[in-house]
């Protein structure tokens, strides 16, 4: 299933990479900041980052969050991805409270360091797994 929507994903212009994290973090967040990008590709701070987030907002993939100390959020919100993930109801669309968008980010960050285990992150993979 994973890989369905890796593939799907990257029809629509995204390297595989890209296609991986956007996945990861729109299962299980729907919120990301660069570094999370960057640890995903065990890579520094760098162009690689800045290249897939001018891609995700190029293409209304997802929009910029300001957060206090002139942080940036990027929010994964189109319906497009969503659906590409065979998920369109998945409620991390939505915009949420700053400090539930703090808590995603915090999920996010245990499942990019815990990637070895398998998460649950949405409905299906649920039912699919306790039936």
């Amino acid at each position: 299933m994973l890989e369905d929507a890796i593939e799907s994903l990257s029809r629509t212009g995204y390297m595989r990479d890209e296609a991986a994290f956007l996945c990861l973090a729109a299962t299980h967040s729907g919120y990301f900041v660069r570094r999370q990008f960057n640890e995903f590709l065990h890579q520094p701070r760098g162009g690689a980052a800045a290249r897939f987030v001018e891609k995700l907002l190029a293409t209304g993939h997802a929009q910029v969050v300001h957060f206090r100390l002139n942080r940036l959020i990027y929010h994964i919100r189109t319906r497009k991805v969503y659906a590409r993930l065979d998920q369109t109801d998945n409620r991390n669309r939505r915009e949420k409270a700053p400090l539930t968008v703090k808590r995603k980010l915090m999920c996010l960050d245990f499942v990019l360091a815990h990637r070895e285990q398998r998460f649950l992150g949405s409905e299906g993979e649920k039912v699919a797994y306790f039936t």
